[in-house]
Formats: structure tokens, sequence, C-alpha cells
């Protein structure tokens, strides 16, 4: 028979530690590891975890990189004359203990940061957004930053204009807005709004300012509520 054999190498930091953790280690299944340089050598001590005994074994290895070795090289094969050999749920964390596996393990990368250290590198967040809370957006516009802002515009008007103080301070240019009304009913219209029934129109519209927001309809539209996101940028 010939050997299946999987060998895993993985770059060290000094002093790091991993906490590796596999399950049901099948009967006749070798599984070594070892911390070492670029180079093997003979001198480099091999941790064997191979399963002898016939039943299958969950193990918990806590390795502390203390000799300041470069990689940890971990391999995992059937043995000499065997059939079949398997390991399930192998699991490498950077932690002083195993937790529970999952079947997928978002990537971490670590980058070095000024002091020489290596840290983990954090990806953007979700940009949380609050009605009535002004929002840093990730986009610049003539090299200022673009903000938006959540309005409850509250109902819209029956047969007139509505004006509502959006309260946003050092308005330099307002580049965008959205503006929905839903009623009850679930029913969602975006303002500029027109529907011609045959014999009138109706209309519900906007207009925004620096300092509010002016809402006018020539209907009762006083069941739909209204919230309006404005997106600008600022002095």
């Amino acid at each position: 028979m010939g050997l299946a054999t999987f060998v895993f190498k993985m770059q060290l930091q000094s002093n790091e530690q991993l906490a590796i953790s596999f399950k049901n280690l099948t009967a006749n299944a070798e599984f070594k590891y070892l911390l070492s340089d670029e180079n093997l050598s003979t001198s480099d001590t091999i941790v064997d975890k191979t399963n002898n005994s016939g039943v299958d074994l969950t193990s918990n290895l806590i390795i502390k990189n203390i000799s300041n070795k470069k990689y940890l090289y971990m391999s995992f094969r059937c043995g000499l004359g065997q059939n079949s050999a398997s390991v399930e749920d192998i699991q490498i964390e950077h932690n002083s203990v195993a937790t529970e596996y999952e079947t997928y393990v978002k990537d971490k990368i670590f980058v070095k940061n000024d002091n020489d250290v290596y840290e983990e590198f954090e990806e953007e967040k979700k940009l949380e957004i609050t009605t009535g809370v002004e929002f840093e957006t990730n986009e610049t516009r003539n090299g200022k930053v673009v903000y938006g802002k959540i309005i409850d515009c509250g109902a819209l008007p029956n047969n007139t204009t509505k004006s509502i103080a959006h309260n946003i301070a050092n308005v330099y240019e307002i580049i965008n807005y959205e503006s929905i009304a839903v009623n009850p009913g679930g029913s969602t219209f975006k303002l500029n709004w027109l529907i011609y029934d045959g014999s009138s129109a109706q209309y519900c519209n906007i207009q925004i300012s620096k300092t509010q927001i002016n809402l006018r309809s020539n209907w009762d539209a006083s069941s739909f509520n209204c919230t309006t996101t404005i997106y600008y940028t600022k002095n």
C-alpha cells in the first residue's frame, strides 16, 4: 500500500502560543508535529501523536514557541500497509486554549506596527446608522468628507406645505438625498412622486435647503410617514 500524506507548514512569531485541536484520529493514523527553522535539523524534537491504540483519539495541544523557532511543521498520514486512516476537525488557533471547533474560521491578518510588534489587522467596521445622528461615509467630494443624516419627517402634509428643520450645522453643499414614505398598510413610494388618475394629477415632492426640508402635496398624504436621508459636505 502507498502512503497518503498531508503536511502543513506555518510561520511562527517568538514566544507565540498555538492551540491545536482535532478529534477522531483513527487507528494506524500517524499524526506528528515539530518546531523548526527553515532547514530541518536532526536535533528538532518530533512530537508523535500517532494512534496505536485502535480507539478514536481526541486531543488538545498547546504549543508555545519558547525556543523561538520559525515554523511549525505538522503531518498526518496513513500507516504503512493500511487501507485508510483519518482525522477530523483539525483546528489551529493563535490562543492559549483550544476553543470549540468552527466549520469556518475567518482568516486573520497580522501586520507589524510602529513598535515592530505584530498585531491583528481589523477590517473596516460596518457603518452603524441611527436616525437623527450624523454619520461619516467613506466618500469624499472635492476634497471634503461626505456626511449623512436620516431625518424623521413624520406624516406627509395634507394638501399643503410642511417644513422640518434638519439641524445640520455648517452645511457646505447638499449633494444627494433619498426620501421614502410608508403607510400602515405597507405601501411605499419615493418623493418626488406624481400620479395621474385620468382627471387630475396628484403629487408629493420635496425640496431641501441648508437649514430645512420642505414637503408639499396637493392631496391628503397624511397616512404616510416619511424619512429622508441627506448626504452633504461641511465647511
